[in-house]
Formats: structure tokens, C-alpha cells, sequence
């Protein structure tokens, strides 16, 4: 089991307690990151409320999580052919070598 530290964090003006095994530095630039999401967000639109604003950077971070995820999937897929494709152009050359006597 990995130890788990207790970080107090600020978040749009709340303070959370969240346990976790990750850096303290980690955990500082997430909630920075995500304190920067929701003023970009308030500042936007002024009546939207924090609440809103935590929900809608959440959506916009998970949207954001999701596309890459995809993107990734798509790259490994893409990778795994070109793969394929050079172990099959290794086995004809191989094939044309032995046919050319080399």
C-alpha cells in the first residue's frame, strides 16, 4: 500500500483537505490548474456561480482527459501497424535475399 499524505489545498477561494500519495507540488499545480479553469470561467460569464464554474471546468477537464485518451488509442493502433506492416516488409526482404542468393 503507498503512504498517503494529507494536502490542504485552495480552490476557488475553498480550502479542501485531499489525501493522497502524490507530491505535495503535484497536488499544488493541479489545484492550480483547476483554480485558473474556474476563473477563466467566472470571468467569462459573471453570473455564473462557482459552483457551476468548478462543474463546467470539471466537464471541460474530462472532455479535454477523453480526447486525448482517444487520440492515444488511435496513435497506439496506427503504431501497432506500422509495425506490422515493416515485420512484413523485413520478411520479404528477408525472402527476396535468400532468392538472390545473399
Amino acid at each position: 500500500m503507498t503512504d498517503k499524505t494529507k494536502h490542504l489545498l485552495e480552490i476557488a477561494g475553498i480550502q479542501i483537505t485531499v489525501l493522497s500519495s502524490e507530491s505535495r507540488e503535484y497536488m499544488e499545480a493541479l489545484a492550480e490548474a483547476l483554480d485558473k479553469r474556474i476563473k477563466e470561467i467566472t470571468e467569462a460569464n459573471r453570473r455564473v456561480s462557482r459552483a457551476e464554474a468548478a462543474l463546467l471546468a470539471a466537464l471541460i477537464l474530462l472532455d479535454e482527459r477523453l480526447h486525448a485518451e482517444l487520440r492515444t488509442s488511435d496513435l497506439n493502433s496506427r503504431f501497432a501497424e506500422y509495425g506490422r506492416v515493416l515485420d512484413d516488409a523485413k520478411r520479404e526482404n528477408d525472402e527476396l535475399r535468400k532468392l538472390l542468393g545473399r
